[in-house]
């Protein structure tokens, strides 16, 4: 069920707030808005926080699903797992009406049956056989929300947060259900 997918490159590291933070539903008073969770170059630019701020440029140019990797910059302490530049890829795809209703489920369960199974075929061409679990999670800018661990070098290790967004603002998507990855 895995779609073949655009990639775009060379995406624009800075980013307006819209687009790093209204384009992807963060509410208003989100904490990662704030100046000492992100990189303000002005009030109205970011260094992106997330790959996600690229979402609905892509989607308004027609891609109808996409991959985007770079790198993303926050306002992280330094430890074993957060570091303030890092590199993230998520992927997005949109599935129309008639891309479930032969399948006899919902678009939402649909979305999330192909999304995880496009997971855990990414997990176990990188991994191989390992032993993996969903954690049903909460993002407040997604639902369903889910997380796949797997079960390598003796311990649980999150690899895929794995999301079905919201309607984005864009009048043709209302009806469409959509899934992606990466880290909200």
């Amino acid at each position: 069920m895995c779609a073949s997918t655009s990639l775009s490159i060379s995406l624009e590291a800075l980013r307006c707030v819209v687009m790093n933070f209204d384009d992807v539903l963060v509410p208003p008073d989100h904490i990662s808005r704030s100046y000492n969770d992100t990189y303000y170059i002005d009030p109205q630019t970011v260094l992106r926080c997330h790959t996600s701020a690229h979402q609905a440029e892509l989607l308004r140019r027609g891609h109808t699903h996409f991959l985007v990797t770079g790198d993303v910059y926050r306002r992280d302490s330094i430890d074993s797992t957060h570091y303030p530049v890092f590199h993230q890829m998520e992927g997005v795809r949109v599935f129309l009406p008639g891309d479930w209703e032969a399948s006899g489920m919902d678009g939402t369960s649909y979305a999330a049956e192909d999304l995880k199974k496009c997971l855990e075929g990414l997990a176990r061409h990188l991994f191989g056989d390992v032993e993996m679990r969903w954690i049903d999670t909460y993002f407040p800018f997604t639902n369903p929300s889910f997380e796949l661990e797997i079960y390598f070098q003796a311990s649980c290790t999150e690899v895929f947060k794995g999301i079905l967004l919201r309607v984005i603002q864009l009048n043709w998507l209302a009806v469409c259900k959509s899934k992606a990855f990466g880290d909200p």
